[in-house]
């Protein structure tokens, strides 16, 4: 089984990229988060993700690095799907790191919470950055838990709700599955990106929290400009992406 699977993986991929760690067996080993988004182009989208959120080197390190780390992680040598200009390995990777530099290019634009008076908009104004670039963050994140099988070097599954992969692997991908169960399963895996800190800073604030408690059970529609923001940027990404 193992070997058919990796057969299978190999043939998928053959034409893209591979952006992570093979050794001469042809599986994958997992990387450090950090060492992941070393990558000269992916520290470039760091570097604007930055300049978009106007904090300190260390806020930065806390809010915004720290989780890109722990995502970059867990989606390791993932594409996003099997087709289309995400499907090469560490494609899930660069996907989100666009959209959440798009989503924060629109936050820009934005003032929020929407209505509010401006000093209240004024004070909330990092919490509400900060809630964008989650949003955009996890969007994709279910997918490790409804397209992909994933087979350890000893045999075993790995399943994504257990943490982080710590031993060579391979993958493919299950029979489709409805799209909606993407999202849908982001509420088993949020808590690896976003830690109890974070989640109890945004817990502040009501009307973001709501938003992402929508967002993080799947329910884009009812999350406000969260979901707005959210699929505007995905949208964007992929259409460059595909000019």
């Amino acid at each position: 089984m193992f070997m058919r699977w990796r057969r299978h993986f190999h043939a998928a991929v053959s034409s893209a990229s591979n952006t992570s760690a093979l050794a001469s067996n042809g599986l994958h080993h997992p990387l450090p988060g950090a060492e992941l988004l070393e990558r000269p182009e992916r520290q470039t989208l760091m570097d604007q993700i930055w300049q978009r959120t106007a904090v300190s080197r260390e806020q930065f390190d806390r809010l915004y690095r720290t989780p890109l780390q722990r995502y970059a992680e867990l989606v390791q040598a993932f594409p996003v799907s099997l087709d289309g200009p995400y499907r090469y390995a560490g494609g899930m990777l660069d996907h989100a790191l666009q959209r959440v530099c798009y989503a924060l290019r629109l936050r820009q634009a934005c003032l929020l919470p929407i209505g509010a008076p401006p000093e209240e908009q004024a004070a909330q104004a990092e919490a509400w950055t900060a809630g964008v670039a989650y949003a955009a963050l996890l969007q994709d994140l279910g997918k490790l838990v409804v397209d992909l099988c994933v087979e350890q070097d000893d045999g075993s599954l790995w399943y994504p709700w257990q943490g982080p992969l710590r031993r060579p692997y391979c993958y493919h991908y299950l029979p489709e599955q409805p799209y909606r169960l993407h999202s849908a399963a982001t509420a088993l895996m949020y808590s690896h990106v976003l830690d109890t800190d974070l989640l109890a800073w945004l817990r502040g604030y009501e009307t973001l929290w709501t938003n992402l408690l929508f967002m993080i059970s799947g329910q884009e529609a009812q999350a406000g400009i969260l979901g707005d923001l959210t699929f505007q940027a995905s949208q964007a990404v992929m259409d460059q992406a595909t000019c």
